[in-house]
């Protein structure tokens, strides 16, 4: 089983380094990579995350192909606790003024931030890092290293996404 294991991992790079080769070239086409990251799926984790660097690097190479505007992971971060502390501090003048209007606004703030938040704290809880922030229409996404991502197991992989489910309810 484990010649079996670091046989299926080697074939897998082998694949990631044709992916990689032709969106290098720009003749890459959808489907090889849904089909590797399934395969990946399926061999045990430490063979997943002796993987990580390079299928985050081809999934980062995917990701930014169509040259869609990023930010610094950091940058947005900051810019997220920003929103939830302004929502905080929004909330408590709605509060003083009995103001409904200002309390649905600290709420649609809460909203909005409390989802990456909780998102990303889980992420790191599990080993999840993040490489950079994009929009997705006015909505900010946070781009996990996927790599990282394949290599949690399947009820962290689960988990991390019902935490996304969790923030905006929470806000």
């Amino acid at each position: 089983p484990i010649q079996t294991a670091v046989s299926a991992r080697e074939e897998l790079r082998d694949r990631i380094v044709a992916i990689e080769r032709d969106i290098d070239a720009g003749r890459y086409y959808p489907g090889p990579w849904d089909g590797l990251l399934r395969d990946a799926r399926s061999i045990p984790r430490g063979e997943r995350a002796a993987l990580a660097e390079e299928i985050s690097r081809v999934s980062r190479k995917l990701h930014t192909r169509s040259g869609r505007y990023t930010v610094p992971f950091m940058t947005a971060l900051l810019a997220e606790i920003v929103f939830a502390i302004a929502g905080g501090v929004l909330l408590l003048i709605a509060a003083g003024r009995h103001s409904n209007t200002l309390a649905i606004i600290a709420a649609l703030i809460w909203i909005a931030a409390f989802q990456p938040l909780v998102k990303i704290g889980v992420g790191y809880m599990l080993g999840v890092d993040y490489e950079y922030a994009y929009f997705y229409g006015v909505e900010p996404r946070f781009k996990m290293r996927h790599g990282d991502y394949i290599a949690v197991p399947r009820w962290g992989r689960i988990l991390l996404h019902v935490s996304g489910m969790i923030g905006s309810p929470l806000g």
